[in-house]
């Protein structure tokens, strides 16, 4: 067995090992967050409407399922303590949550299998990111020297892959998103791309940026299939407010306020208006955050040598369907999705963009691969 051969055997082996070891890692050594207990409350309230009942579910294992040092954290203030103590305050927090119903749902069902309320939503995440990395994988497998594949769990780690896969957010499943698009755009799986756009949004809301900007990719390279990614775009704009109505979410002013102003328990009674001056006043201070995001800063230093790979001769040149075009617009929509939500929503946190982290590196070394073995049968 020659270098060539073993690198091509067992790179993939080191990868998926990998991917194991975060999944085994994450249940180990599972992280606590705020959002645990909302997520609880979310879950539980598929199954009952009883406010009281909820708040008692949500609160009566908290301390036996989370570290001991982290309990007081729960409490420790004036927010977490006027939620804890009222039912009432606890269901006005529910609509930021309910409207991730796929992960929910998930939570729900996994806690029918066995597990208590609080396992169950790490449990969900921690499949969810080791599904979206096996996915990743085969989306790429075709398109990426064996050798590089070595340096992608280098990268995930530096993408805080472990710290993400211990938490309990829905953000693995949006990260599984990402992977199910970039598989079937890769593979050009054109009309399973048309069903799952509507979808994405049922995964967390904000993924409606992401549909608008993939949409577009596949009305310039699928051109054949137009009137069918129009219909997508519309059963997502449905599928987006209809969720929203369902269960009463409060709206872009309202997230905002409570998020970077002020996080009042009771936000189903505000009805702020968001000053263009307030808006400027957190969009320059999140801005200055990002020159001190390394996730944010490998991300866009992979952008930056993926363009310089990929450097045309004219704009024109970039919408000739081939495939190093098409892999230079997989990096365009991933950044695309960052700033659009960033611009939107100026928060620069990793689980938010993750997937579309993860995806940019692929497509680098994809690119990387076919300007290196042009001839190679990689490709």
């Amino acid at each position: 067995m020659n270098k060539q051969q073993f690198v091509r055997i067992f790179a993939p082996l080191i990868y998926i090992g990998f991917c194991l070891a975060v999944l085994v890692g994450s249940q180990l050594q599972r992280g606590d967050s705020y959002d645990m207990l909302m997520y609880v409350a979310a879950a539980k309230s598929i199954e009952t409407s009883d406010i009281n009942e909820i708040h008692r579910a949500t609160f009566a294992g908290l301390k036996a399922n989370v570290a001991k040092e982290n309990y007081a954290s729960y409490f420790n203030n004036k927010y977490r303590k006027a939620v804890s103590e009222s039912p009432e305050l606890l269901a006005q927090q529910l609509p930021f949550y309910q409207i991730r119903i796929v992960y929910n749902s998930l939570v729900y069902a996994v806690h029918r299998l066995g597990a208590n309320y609080y396992s169950a939503t790490h449990i969900v995440n921690a499949l969810a990111v080791f599904f979206a990395l096996i996915i990743f994988y085969f989306a790429f497998r075709e398109k990426i020297q064996p050798l590089y594949w070595l340096s992608v769990p280098v990268f995930l780690l530096l993408m805080g892959i472990f710290r993400m896969s211990r938490m309990s957010i829905s953000d693995g499943l949006a990260m599984t998103g990402v992977a199910l698009t970039a598989y079937l755009l890769v593979k050009e799986k054109k009309n399973l791309l048309v069903f799952l756009l509507p979808l994405l949004v049922l995964v967390r809301t904000d993924m409606l940026l992401f549909v608008f900007i993939v949409a577009t990719y596949s009305f310039i390279y699928h051109r054949e299939c137009r009137w069918q990614t129009g219909v997508a775009v519309v059963a997502t704009l449905i599928s987006y407010v209809a969720v929203n109505r369902f269960y009463g979410n409060y709206g872009w002013s309202t997230l905002f306020y409570f998020q970077f102003i002020d996080r009042v328990p009771n936000p189903a009674d505000l009805n702020p208006v968001i000053q263009i001056s307030d808006y400027i006043k957190v969009f320059s201070s999140q801005l200055k955050e990002i020159f001190y995001d390394k996730q944010f800063l490998g991300f866009f230093l992979i952008l930056m040598l993926t363009w310089f790979l990929q450097k045309q001769q004219s704009v024109r040149a970039y919408f000739i369907s081939n495939e190093q075009n098409r892999l230079f617009m997989l990096s365009l929509i991933c950044f695309g999705y960052v700033l659009a939500h960033f611009v939107l929503f100026p928060l620069i946190w990793y689980r938010f963009f993750i997937g579309q982290y993860v995806m940019a590196y692929l497509v680098f070394l994809a690119v990387l691969t076919l300007r290196t073995q042009p001839k190679s049968q990689v490709i």
